[in-house]
């Protein structure tokens, strides 16, 4: 293999910021999973939250094989061979594929909560990616590791997409963002690559900064306003052609630098992949924007945007159906909290609700009197019925968060 620019400061500087969004997405997702009182939701949090930090670690120890590879210093810059690593860059570039495989076991795990018949097919699939990187000879290990990175790629974003099939209309377009993000990391993935490396037609810093970017798209929809992200179709509309673009350039320089068939083929097949899922994701937010329909796991992408209102139907469901107002279970008779204005919580909720705001959801009435509350605030007013028995009709303010008769 020929001489090629493995490192300079710039590079590693970058790949220390990289390391850095990798452990914040991380901890975003799991303090939202912390507040979700649902249990499935919260899990599908910890499973970003999980990923995100080996991920993170996957990087060092990529940084540190790198830096046991022989070569020159050269103005600024480190020129090596990669065919020359010593037995701990060979270590170090195995914990790195470890981990990146480590990174999607317990995603593959939540989603088998959902999907039990695909659980274990993904975790011993995965089983065999985490085998192959402490027992195989090196060369050929970095062979199976490159398709091992684009059958889970295509694993992941084919669970995304059910998660977004499955949620309500609202959280789409977060969705949206962690595709295009996730095709940014995977493009960035690629590209670092020895096979691509070796030609040095890429910039060294150039999958670092695809990396850094796509990590911010994925974390963007946890800090934008929810209203900003009202238009589901739209999203869809930029993000999933800016993916099948990735995905398109991805195949270009397959075909033109490697040649290799097998990787050709693969290639091939991801760009079709996403051009398919973009239509059917198109495709199903068109149908639910014209029937309204309701979904069985509404809230799965719910971590991934901040809350915005509840609303009248939502109120009228928990009172008439005695579910929770915030995980939507049925309540139980000795495992509920009933507010005075006849909202319903689980027992877990009601907990979760104290430690945050403590106060109801609808008449921002303090869960627990002995501890200080927050009223929680909304957008703007919604008639609904405070009590079956009573007369008069009252309304919230969703600015100032109280109730005024109407």
């Amino acid at each position: 293999m020929a001489i090629v620019m493995i490192w300079n400061p710039i590079y590693l500087i970058l790949f220390g910021i990289l390391i850095l969004i990798d452990l914040l997405i991380a901890m975003q997702y799991f303090n939202t999973g912390r507040k979700i009182p649902n249990i499935d939701e919260r899990l599908i949090s910890y499973a970003y939250s999980f990923l995100f930090f080996c991920f993170s670690l996957s990087m060092v120890f990529l940084i540190l094989s790198e830096l046991q590879i022989q070569g020159t210093f050269i103005n600024n810059t480190f020129y090596g061979d990669l065919s020359k690593g010593n037995e701990l860059y060979q270590l170090f570039f195995r914990l790195f594929v470890l981990f990146h495989n480590i990174a999607f076991t317990f995603f593959y795990y939540v989603f088998g909560r959902y999907k039990k018949k695909l659980k274990y097919f993904l975790l011993i699939f995965n089983a065999f990616g985490l085998i192959s990187s402490m027992v195989l000879p090196i060369d050929l290990m970095m062979k199976i590791n490159s398709f091992y990175a684009i059958l889970n790629t295509i694993i992941f974003l084919s669970i995304l997409l059910i998660y977004t099939r499955w949620s309500q209309l609202e959280l789409k377009a977060s969705s949206s963002f962690i595709f295009l993000g996730s095709y940014l990391i995977f493009l960035a993935v690629v590209f670092n690559y020895p096979e691509f490396k070796q030609y040095g037609l890429i910039p060294l810093i150039l999958p670092l900064i695809l990396y850094i970017l796509g990590a911010l798209i994925i974390l963007a929809p946890t800090v934008i306003n929810p209203k900003s992200l009202s238009n589901p179709l739209t999203f869809w509309k930029i993000n999933g052609i800016l993916s099948i673009f990735c995905s398109v350039i991805l195949l270009f320089f397959i075909i033109i630098f490697i040649s290799f068939f097998d990787f050709i083929f693969l290639a091939v097949f991801f760009t079709l992949y996403t051009i398919c899922s973009v239509l059917l994701i198109l495709k199903s937010i068109k149908s639910q924007l014209l029937k309204t329909e309701k979904t069985e796991h509404a809230g799965v992408l719910r971590s991934f945007s901040r809350p915005e209102r509840i609303t009248e139907e939502e109120v009228s469901i928990s009172k008439e159906k005695k579910v929770c107002l915030v995980c939507k279970g049925k309540v139980r008779k000795f495992d509920v909290y009933i507010c005075d204005c006849n909202t319903f919580y689980c027992e877990n909720c009601a907990r979760a609700l104290i430690n945050l705001e403590n106060a109801c959801w609808v008449c921002n009435t303090p869960i627990d009197v002995s501890k200080p509350s927050k009223s929680f605030k909304k957008e703007d007013e919604i008639d609904i019925e405070i009590s079956e028995k009573s007369p008069k009709k009252q309304k919230i303010d969703k600015k100032k968060g109280d109730l005024k008769n109407a």
